[in-house]
């Protein structure tokens, strides 16, 4: 719940700054402020949790030295193992699609929506409002769904997290068109764009705990806290290029221009529901990978092939390739 949570506070925030005229920077140093207050406050009255007696023995026992050696070799153990898993690199492919289309939500509709719709002094707010309420409901929802059926089936979060991806991009495009679908009026554009918007997030949102919750369950205890990273940094590597995506196709146009505005729509109408459909189908072929490592089915490890291992090994280079160029452009031609 705290994506939604975090969104919906930031919309208030960000709806005050606007009607009192405060300047970006002032706003940076306010938010900066409360975030030193919060983290002192925490510190103050969160007590750290008690490590755990294997790793205080075993820091004891192999030293510092000694210790980081093991670490390094229970991280080659993690590649080694999710490397020889059928579902993990596709289950990891198919989050990232889905996050960028996440990621491009989030840094660019605000904007577009308050840019057409100039009269709505309280857009931002409501906007805010939707995110917190229907999506900590829907993300809670997805994980009772997941936990009252999860004897029945363990494959609900994949079937949550793509079918109602698809749905949603349906009402993401009516959100970007809400205006146009209501006859370029304003008043009644933001009454469609209110109700298509929550179906979105109702839609969309089952999937955050319930899908993290059956990747824990993939990986073995002494897998999961390297595997877990190796996943979030490869999520966060793929979702990235969206932000980048967009300033690109958006150079050389002034901002809050009408040309600006049209590009916009453009781009997000294609990028957001192209890779809510590309993650729904990387999920949908998931599913027989996944029930094979739920039971133990893992490619046998002197039967993985040389293919195989080059295959993964060009990824990441084209994916950390692929970064790079795209933020150095970004710079170039910003």
């Amino acid at each position: 719940m705290g994506v939604y949570v975090g969104e919906a506070i930031s919309a208030q925030i960000a709806t005050a700054f606007i009607k009192t005229n405060t300047p970006w920077n002032t706003a940076m140093k306010a938010i900066g402020i409360v975030g030193i207050v919060v983290a002192v406050l925490v510190r103050l009255v969160i007590r750290e949790p008690v490590r755990q007696t294997s790793l205080k023995q075993a820091e004891e026992s192999f030293g510092i030295n000694r210790h980081a050696h093991r670490a390094k070799a229970d991280f080659l153990a993690t590649v080694r193992h999710v490397l020889r898993m059928r579902s993990f690199w596709l289950l990891t492919l198919s989050a990232g699609f889905r996050q960028l289309s996440g990621n491009v939500f989030g840094y660019y509709m605000p904007g577009y929506l308050s840019a057409i719709y100039p009269s709505q002094e309280d857009l931002l707010s409501h906007y805010g409002i939707i995110v917190g309420v229907v999506g900590s409901f829907t993300v809670v929802a997805g994980g009772l769904i997941s936990s009252l059926l999860w004897r029945r089936t363990v494959m609900t979060p994949l079937y949550m997290t793509a079918i109602g991806g698809m749905l949603s991009s349906i009402f993401v495009i009516l959100m970007i068109f809400s205006k146009s679908v209501a006859g370029n009026s304003e008043s009644r554009g933001v009454k469609v764009l209110y109700g298509v918007m929550s179906v979105a997030y109702l839609t969309a949102e089952t999937w955050l705990g319930a899908f993290n919750s059956l990747l824990v369950l993939l990986l073995p205890p002494q897998y999961k806290t390297f595997g877990l990273a190796i996943y979030m940094s490869t999520l966060v590597l793929i979702y990235s290029t969206g932000p980048q995506i967009m300033s690109l196709a958006l150079r050389n146009i002034e901002v809050n221009s009408e040309g600006y505005i049209k590009r916009v729509r453009i781009v997000l109408s294609v990028l957001i529901p192209l890779g809510y459909w590309l993650a729904g189908f990387g999920f949908l072929l998931c599913i027989k990978k996944v029930r094979q490592d739920i039971q133990g089915d893992l490619i046998p490890a002197g039967q993985m092939s040389r293919a195989r291992k080059m295959t993964f090994m060009a990824f990441s280079v084209f994916l950390g390739c692929l970064v790079v160029a795209l933020f150095v452009t970004s710079l170039v031609f910003r």
